[in-house]
C-alpha cells in the first residue's frame, strides 16, 4: 500500500514542478503538506488495521474458572456417652429434620439412640416338686442424651419388662418379678421411663426410675432370684414403686458424684392417699463411698410419709421406714 501512496506523490510533485513558472511558491507548499497529512492519515488506518489482523489470529483466551471450593465439613458433636434426641429442646424453635410420613411429622427425627435388652428365660423347681419354664425378667429399653447448652445435657430413658413364656406367674411369686403388682400377665409392661438434666452441680431426673435406696441394695441384688426381696427393694412381691426402694415411682431425683463419692436424694410426689404430704410423700437418701472395681462402702434410708395402715400391695404403708448398709467389693474373678 505505500508504494501506490509515493507514485502519486511523485506525480504531484512533478505537475508541481513542471508548472512552477505558473503557480505561485506558496500554493506548492501547501500541496506538499496536504499530501503529507494524507500519508500520516494512511498510515494511522494501516496501524490499525495490522493491528486487528494481529488480534484476530490470537487464538481465543478461555476465561479463568475458580475452583469449586470444597464443602465445609461439619464438626462431630462430643458423642461420648452422649446422643441426639431432638433438635428443638430449647427454645421451641421449630424442627430441623421432621418426618413429614404422618400425622407426627412436627416431632424431630431421632439421630442416635442406644438400645439395650436382656431377654431371660429360667427353669424353676420349688422344694414341693413342682417344675415350671417361666420369664424372668426379661427386658428391652432405648436410652440418650442431647447437648443443649454448654455444661447442660438432657437426657432420656425408657424401658419395658417383656414377658416372653407366659401370662402368670404360679411358682416364684417373691423377689422382682419384673412388673408391679396387676401386671405380671400383661405382654410388655413398664420398668422405667424418665427424663432429665445433667449440670455442673449434679443431674436431676423426673419419672420412674431406680431409687436412692437401690444404690445400696444392689449391692447384694446380682442372683437370677429372690435376692432384691432379701434386701427390702422388692417390696410384697411389687418392683418397690410404690414403696420407693426399688423403682420408685412419680420420683424426682437429684445425683451427684465427685471422685469416689456419690450421693442421691429423692422425693416421690403423688396424691394416692388420704395423707397425702404435698410434694415429698415419700423421701430417700444414699451415700455410697468406692469405685466401680474394689471396695464400696454404701449407706441409704427411705421413709414413707403418705399412706395407709392397713395397705393392699398397690398402696404404701403408712410411716414405713427401710435403711441399709453395705459393703462390696467386685473385683478380678469374685
Amino acid at each position: 500500500m505505500l508504494a501506490p501512496l509515493v507514485m502519486t506523490l511523485a506525480l504531484s510533485s512533478g505537475a508541481a514542478v513542471a508548472g512552477q513558472a505558473a503557480d505561485p511558491p506558496d500554493a506548492l507548499l501547501a500541496l506538499v503538506e496536504g499530501q503529507a497529512r494524507r500519508i500520516e492519515a494512511l498510515e494511522a488506518r494501516l496501524a490499525a488495521l495490522q493491528q486487528e489482523v494481529a488480534q484476530l489470529r490470537q487464538p481465543p483466551v478461555t476465561p479463568a474458572v475458580a475452583p469449586p471450593e470444597a464443602p465445609a465439613v461439619q464438626a462431630d458433636d462430643d458423642r461420648e456417652a452422649k446422643s441426639d434426641l431432638v433438635d428443638h429442646a430449647v427454645g421451641g424453635e421449630a424442627p430441623k429434620d421432621a418426618m413429614p410420613e404422618g400425622p407426627q411429622d412436627d416431632l424431630p427425627r431421632a439421630r442416635v439412640i442406644d438400645g439395650y435388652g436382656s431377654l431371660r428365660v429360667a427353669a424353676a423347681l420349688d422344694s414341693e416338686g413342682s417344675r415350671e419354664i417361666r420369664n424372668n425378667s426379661s427386658r428391652v429399653g432405648l436410652r440418650g442424651s442431647k447437648r443443649l447448652t454448654d455444661g447442660i445435657d438432657a437426657f432420656g430413658r425408657v424401658e419395658f419388662g417383656v414377658n416372653m413364656v407366659a401370662t402368670d406367674r404360679v411358682i416364684l411369686s417373691g423377689g422382682d418379678p419384673g412388673a408391679p403388682i396387676g401386671q405380671g400377665s400383661q405382654a410388655v409392661f413398664s420398668r422405667l421411663g424418665y427424663v432429665g438434666l445433667d449440670t455442673g452441680i449434679g443431674s436431676f431426673a423426673w419419672g420412674k426410675q431406680w431409687s436412692a435406696y437401690y444404690d445400696v441394695a444392689v449391692f447384694t441384688d446380682q442372683f437370677p432370684l429372690w435376692s432384691g426381696a432379701a434386701a427390702g427393694a422388692f417390696a410384697a412381691g411389687t418392683d418397690g414403686g410404690v414403696s420407693g426402694t426399688g423403682r420408685s415411682e412419680q420420683a424426682l431425683q437429684y445425683r451427684e458424684a465427685r471422685g469416689p463419692v456419690s450421693v442421691a436424694l429423692q422425693m416421690q410426689s403423688r396424691a394416692s392417699s388420704p395423707n397425702d404430704r404435698s410434694w415429698v410423700d415419700v423421701w430417700g437418701a444414699s451415700g455410697v463411698v468406692g469405685k466401680a472395681q474394689g471396695l464400696s462402702l454404701g449407706a441409704a434410708y427411705n421413709e414413707v410419709r403418705d399412706g395407709v395402715a392397713s395397705p393392699n400391695p398397690n398402696q404404701p404403708q403408712l410411716g414405713d421406714k427401710a435403711a441399709i448398709f453395705g459393703v462390696r467389693y467386685p473385683g478380678g474373678r469374685f
